[in-house]
């Protein structure tokens, strides 16, 4: 079953300790929820882990990752929907930061074991960045691709690689060379493997910029019974009076 965003939000927040998101519509339970979170955080690396870093109280964090070049923090969060998760997150912080957020709501995930891949750090202080690709490990993963820049004046991006380049969104806050912008694209690993490196570029005025990509379980597909293997053509054909010509898409391939 492929993994799809049905839905997304997002927000921004001008040198602010904590970020509120309103929730992404359309919420049922069994969804997964993503929570990725970027801030302007000067020099983060010569700090203590958690200096700058957000506390999302009932998500799980499998990314983060920080850069001098790029002078920006990036993490990633996620909890499956079960009717509590309310209309709005709120991540919290012991510094005040700019920041940008986005809620996501994703369809046809393996919830009991979403991350399927992280991906290496890339960061530099300036565009055009690489994004490494991650090797899933099982057919229809979707692969993501997630960026910051320490800037408010770098649009337009564009990214470049096999398969990328379609669904880039981000979001900026500021501008004239101040606060800072992020973004995600996807793209669906049809067969297990390589999702492509990516590259992000830009037009606009240049500064520190890092990026990572991830990848999605999807939920295993519904197949035949191994019951049904037991039971014959014309049995079949005798089922609720139904010809058998009705049911000759069945394969046990």
């Amino acid at each position: 079953m492929a993994v799809v965003v049905a839905s997304d939000t997002f927000a921004t927040m001008a040198q602010q300790n904590d970020i509120t998101i309103t929730a992404p519509s359309g919420i049922q339970s069994g969804d997964l929820l993503l929570a990725l979170l970027c801030r302007d955080s000067f020099d983060p690396e010569s700090f203590p882990d958690g200096y700058f870093s957000f506390s999302l109280t009932g998500f799980t964090e499998f990314l983060s990752i920080k850069s001098n070049d790029s002078d920006t923090t990036i993490q990633a969060f996620y909890r499956v929907a079960d009717g509590t998760e309310g209309g709005s997150i709120t991540a919290t912080s012991s510094q005040s930061r700019t920041s940008v957020g986005f809620y996501l709501r994703l369809t046809g995930v393996d919830t009991s074991s979403p991350i399927n891949v992280v991906g290496a750090r890339a960061a530099d202080t300036s565009p055009p960045i690489t994004m490494t690709a991650v090797t899933t490990t099982v057919d229809d993963c979707l692969a993501f691709a997630l960026f910051n820049f320490d800037g408010g004046d770098g649009d337009p991006f564009s990214l470049s690689g096999t398969g990328w380049g379609t669904t880039l969104k981000y979001q900026e806050t500021g501008g004239l060379g101040s606060d800072h912008g992020a973004g995600w694209a996807t793209k669906t690993v049809t067969t297990a493997g390589s999702s492509a490196d990516v590259t992000l570029s830009n037009s606009g005025n240049n500064d520190g910029v890092m990026g990572v990509q991830f990848a999605i379980t999807p939920s295993a597909s519904t197949g035949y019974s191994d019951s049904f293997l037991s039971v014959s053509a014309s049995s079949v054909s005798k089922v609720s009076n139904v010809p058998i010509a009705s049911v000759s898409k069945i394969s046990v391939a």
